[in-house]
């Protein structure tokens, strides 16, 4: 299987290691011949390969369908996402290419080979935001970090005094949350973060469309700034319309009470169409958390989890429900 997943053993070892898995899926044991001579550290790899191999062997045995049990196994394997591919994730593509192709049609070992650089390679997610200020004087606070304080200080520690009228902290602390959130998988999701657009606009459109092309969702924190000014400067609005034509899956998150919010006759003819298509998809309203009411903070923490994050992860899973059974 050619992937950008390298695989663990290098090519000379390839025949040792092929051994090794068909002696483990035959539940026979490690001839002397192959571990003679082996470093310890390759010796130690045979042997957890053909563990992988027999565990692998024992989900498929019975399961409705081996593409999707294969890929659960291996987006469980995963190290950390955006980090390098686990030792484990890459010894399991070999077993899979190894013995499991051998039964499989040419179109569920390309969806194998596919879904696995997806998984590996792309982010389950693109936030969205503005560090626009609301107020002109320096040192003051955010509208959006005011409003939401507390919500901030639940997700967030040690944010220093001079982020608060700096930088949205609503959008980290929604990032935190997305990504702590694993349902079934063995770890959280991955989003991909650009908490300042430096560079020129051409330079940062490039990558916000690079960004948004591995993505498979689109989340956007909402406050009254990014619906103001010349829309050629605007990242938020280019974002949004990059999402559209992508057709990610879109989750907004309104972090502007609605009586503090511009009302929509108030805000350009430029931006009515995003506008629109907020009130069209629905977005969840973060309840103000200027003083530490009991039990708010923690609501809003679970509703962006159930409302957003599950949302998230289901496109995850798609890919590997929508595995072909032949």
């Amino acid at each position: 299987m050619t992937t950008k997943v390298d695989l663990l053993v290098p090519e000379k070892e390839r025949a040792t290691v092929h051994q090794a898995i068909d002696a483990a899926w035959d539940d026979l044991e490690l001839p002397s011949s192959l571990t003679e001579g082996l470093m310890p550290h390759r010796l130690q790899a045979i042997y957890e390969i053909r563990a992988l191999t027999i565990e692998l062997r024992d989900a498929l045995s019975g399961c409705a369908n081996d593409v999707a049990t294969a890929l659960v196994l291996f987006d469980n394997e995963l190290d950390k996402p955006g980090e390098a591919v686990s030792r484990t994730a890459q010894a399991l593509c070999t077993i899979v290419d190894h013995r499991c192709f051998r039964g499989w049609s040419r179109r569920q070992q390309t969806y194998f080979v596919d879904t696995a650089i997806d998984l590996a390679d792309r982010y389950d997610f693109f936030l969205s935001f503005s560090n626009r200020p609301y107020k002109a004087e320096p040192d003051s606070v955010l509208d959006v970090n005011y409003h939401n304080k507390n919500f901030i200080k639940s997700v967030l520690s040690d944010v220093g005094r001079s982020r608060w009228s700096t930088e949205n902290l609503v959008a980290p602390a929604v990032l935190n949350i997305i990504e702590s959130y694993s349902g079934l998988r063995s770890h959280g999701l991955r989003g991909y973060y650009y908490p300042a657009h430096e560079g020129n606009g051409a330079t940062i459109k490039e990558k916000i469309v690079s960004a948004l092309e591995r993505s498979r969702a689109f989340v956007q924190v909402l406050h009254n700034e990014m619906f103001v000014g010349a829309k050629e400067n605007n990242f938020c609005c280019f974002e949004f319309e990059m999402s559209l034509k992508r057709q990610l899956p879109e989750f907004y998150i309104h972090a502007i009470p609605s009586t503090e919010r511009t009302p929509p006759e108030g805000v350009s003819v430029l931006y009515q169409p995003w506008m629109n298509r907020v009130a069209d998809i629905g977005a969840l309203e973060l309840a103000p958390t200027v003083q530490n009411i009991s039990g708010v903070v923690g609501a809003m923490r679970k509703r962006v989890l159930e409302a957003v994050a599950s949302g998230v992860a289901k496109a995850r899973q798609d890919l590997i429900d929508r595995a072909p059974l032949s």
